[in-house]
């Protein structure tokens, strides 16, 4: 059998972290390692744990999650990131993925899809809660033009 994947949350709410243990408790596949309230010393406690999988709620307390995202993405590039939010709007969204998130799951589909999504991000798939495809292809395929250099190298 293979060894489980290993994540690590990062969530600002009890009752959210609770479930989410109630969630992988029985799964064979995915094991949450720690669940962390606040992000203040991320980058030391991944070092440290070394998952395979850091879940991270943008909106915790002490830091901004997209802050925490990028410095992991620099700092820990082997690692697989994936947004856990209540957040819905289609630029958050964006500002996750271009800032290295590999999955984006809306808390009200976390249920449904947890495991799931784990199991995609670390695969090396990317992941987006069913709910919010709709608003990313929106992006792209309406009035939103996002700021690209098209400059080439001399």
């Amino acid at each position: 059998m293979q060894e489980p994947i290993k994540v690590v949350l990062y969530e600002r709410n009890k009752n959210v972290r609770d479930l989410f243990t109630d969630l992988l408790s029985e799964s064979e596949r995915v094991q949450l390692s720690y669940a962390f309230e606040y992000t203040n010393n991320a980058l030391a406690q991944i070092e440290w744990i070394q998952p395979d999988v850091v879940i991270i709620d943008t909106e915790v307390c002490d830091n901004n999650g997209l802050d925490v995202l990028r410095a992991l993405r620099m700092t820990h590039p082997h690692v697989k990131i994936m947004i856990l939010c209540n957040e819905k709007n289609k630029h958050h969204i964006f500002r996750a993925l271009c800032c290295g998130a590999q999955g984006y799951v809306l808390k009200t589909d976390m249920i449904y899809q947890l495991e799931c999504a784990i199991r995609a991000v670390y695969n090396g798939f990317g992941y987006l809660s069913a709910t919010i495809i709709p608003d990313v292809i929106n992006l792209f395929t309406t009035n939103f033009e996002p700021q690209l250099s098209l400059a080439t190298a001399d």
